[in-house]
């Protein structure tokens, strides 16, 4: 039986552990777990009786990739698991995983994630980066033509990663849940993540690495996974601060050509109702249709609902965020959206977690 080695970073994230590391232990492919306490608050005697676990204290948040780092250089085996403490494996995952990494010889294998247990709301594929993408993302900041035609883009990347039922290549993997071949990823004693990258965008350097070296990364429909998503708190400087010093990292890295990005005034922006401040989950305006009609409910993080998360209607169903849901997400504005797989987008609203 194939060997799998596991590496979670752990920051301030401990009353996750228990389930997810039920999750792995359960596996006879599961050799050993690494887990890398950023956040120091783990007691290392509470996991003696678990022979597999291995618990790594740096002292200091040292960050994602250099966690990852340190763990990895430790381990030998075929595969990595590199999972995050917000994410619970349903049944199959990780043996559905090893099975498409060995027939279709992949660098990375990932799965598909929901956000609820329940599996009503479907997460996006990875959005990755590039170039063209991001001066996609400006103009259509600016320009309601090119709004809806990126938006008609994503529409269709995220229907094609759910409408597919075998194993198919995808760009990027989010490193949230992603089965590594060790071996390529770490020959010749390579780093397994860019210790440029502190925090974000190390797993989309890692597939473009995967790319350039002609290796295939495969999303596995049957491998399924929940991903609570942002439960770890802010380090010091703020998660958006953050995710912007890796983007330009990554831009400094694959783009030194390009300086800047373009930058404009404020231009085009789409109608949106704006619920204000809620507690609890807002409430929507808005019934679906008759019997042979198709919605989708959709939430993002910005207007123009790159990514977003998907549940689909039924006949007369109102929109709804489940409490179960709402707890876990974290303060902040939001956006969402009705949108008719025909007719395109009939409603959106915005409003603000308190």
């Amino acid at each position: 039986m194939t060997a799998v080695n596991s590496i979670i970073v752990n920051y301030h994230t401990a009353a996750l552990l228990p389930g997810l590391l039920g999750d792995l232990l359960d596996h006879a492919a599961m050799e050993s777990i690494f887990i890398v306490d950023n956040s120091g608050e783990l007691d290392s005697a509470a996991f003696r009786d678990q022979r597999r676990i291995t618990i790594l204290q740096p002292g200091e948040n040292i960050g994602f990739a250099a966690a990852v780092n340190i763990a990895a250089e430790r381990l030998a085996g075929d595969y990595l698991l590199l999972v995050n403490p917000d994410i619970r494996l349903f049944p199959g995952c990780l043996d559905h995983l090893l099975a498409a990494a060995h027939e279709h010889h992949a660098a990375l294998t990932g799965p598909r994630f929901f956000w609820d247990e329940e599996k009503k709301f479907r997460l996006p594929p990875s959005q990755g980066a590039s170039c063209w993408f991001d001066f996609a993302l400006a103009s259509a900041d600016q320009n309601r033509l090119d709004a809806e035609h990126l938006s008609f883009y994503w529409q269709m990347r995220h229907e094609r990663f759910w409408e597919k039922t075998e194993p198919f290549a995808e760009p990027f993997l989010s490193g949230a849940c992603v089965l590594v071949d060790r071996q390529w990823a770490c020959r010749n004693g390579r780093a397994l993540f860019d210790p440029r990258f502190f925090l974000y965008f190390e797993d989309t350097d890692l597939s473009v690495r995967a790319t350039f070296a002609g290796r295939f990364l495969i999303c596995v429909p049957a491998a399924e996974a929940l991903h609570y998503y942002d439960q770890s708190p802010a380090p010091e400087k703020s998660k958006g601060e953050l995710m912007a010093a890796a983007h330009q990292e990554f831009k400094r890295k694959y783009y030194p050509q390009v300086s800047h990005m373009f930058e404009q005034p404020e231009g085009y922006k789409p109608v949106i109702e704006d619920l204000g401040d809620w507690v609890m989950p807002p409430e929507f305006s808005w019934t679906s249709g008759e019997p042979g009609g198709r919605w989708y409910f959709e939430i993002g993080v910005n207007p123009i609902f790159i990514p977003f998360a998907q549940t689909e209607l039924l006949a007369g169903e109102a929109p709804l965020i489940p409490a179960a849901l709402w707890e876990r997400q974290a303060k902040g504005i939001y956006f969402g959206r009705i949108r008719d797989c025909m007719k395109g987008t009939l409603k959106r609203w915005q409003w603000r977690k308190i």
